[in-house]
């Protein structure tokens, strides 16, 4: 009977947890979530910068004065 090399020991302990535990996930840290979080905040405010270019026209020139003051509120809090 030979002896098993340490590493080989090793390697059926991996493959025998692997075969029993099924399906593994990966799991998502706290770092990842926040950069998805930015990604999605970036990605918001450059649809509102674009969203702003495309009214701001209809609003200046064919806007009331009310609607031109919730325009100019919006960019401001923008």
């Amino acid at each position: 009977m030979s002896v098993m090399r340490p590493y080989a020991l090793i390697a059926l302990g991996v493959a025998a947890t692997l075969c029993l535990t099924g399906d593994l996930h990966a799991q998502r840290t706290r770092s990842s979530l926040s950069a998805g979080e930015q990604r999605n905040a970036e990605k918001g405010l450059r649809d509102n910068r674009y969203f702003f270019f495309f009214i701001n026209s209809s609003v200046t020139n064919h806007g009331t004065d009310e609607e031109k003051r919730i325009f100019t509120e919006a960019i401001r809090r923008d």
